[in-house]
């Protein structure tokens, strides 16, 4: 079994059962501060589209995202830095947990551990936008690094929230980022994490209705 399958085998045991999450479209664009503090750094770009429509917890989609000013993956400042991209694993909206399941995954339990990485990854985005009461949507996708100096694949988590567009939006839309480290190879990213204010736009979607036949 190669890396990408043990991970893919790893997610599927740790969702079972996570069939009734609420179908939506999730779309992310834009750009986020950088994890290198230093001014003038490039800001990290992030994009996903996930959709659930089917209401199976088998959305179809993309992500991608860059982090050139990564210190640990750029260190003179001349490459392209953290670059990955792929396919999304799933998206979810905890803010109503449609199954037992479902409930304790957005409570932090990776394969009946309550103690794993996960469970802080979700605290953290618990924690998205302050005083914002918007909910927070929760993504997982597989990763491949285009980076040819920092080449392989791994699992990425993190979660998004939509505080409204434009003038209307009281909060700025927020997002986390992170590749755990808990896994024996969790590809060459393993242990980074980014977070903050998405500039740019965070949006959520109802899936359209299907016609009778």
């Amino acid at each position: 079994m190669n890396k990408k399958t043990a991970l893919v085998c790893a997610l599927a045991a740790a969702i079972v059962g996570l069939s009734g999450c609420t179908p939506a479209i999730y779309t992310v664009g834009g750009t986020i501060p950088s994890t290198n503090p230093s001014k003038g750094a490039t800001k990290a770009q992030f994009s996903l589209s996930g959709e659930n429509c089917d209401g199976n917890f088998d959305p179809v989609g993309t992500f991608t995202y860059h982090d050139k000013s990564a210190v640990a993956y750029n260190p003179k400042g001349k490459g392209i830095g953290l670059q990955m991209t792929g396919p999304v694993l799933f998206v979810s909206d905890c803010s109503d947990p449609a199954s037992q399941e479902e409930a304790d995954f957005c409570a932090g339990v990776w394969q009946g551990d309550p103690d794993s990485e996960l469970a802080y990854v979700l605290e953290s985005c618990s924690l998205l936008g302050g005083a914002s009461s918007a909910p927070v949507k929760f993504f997982a996708a597989l990763y491949t690094s285009t980076n040819s100096r920092y080449p392989g694949d791994g699992l990425v988590w993190g979660c998004v929230q939509d505080n409204g567009q434009g003038h209307n939006a009281a909060f700025k839309d927020q997002a986390i980022l992170v590749v755990p480290s808990e896994f024996g190879s969790n590809g060459p990213y393993a242990g980074y994490s980014n977070r903050g204010a998405v500039q740019g736009n965070v949006a959520t979607y109802a899936c359209p209705e299907v016609p009778p036949p």
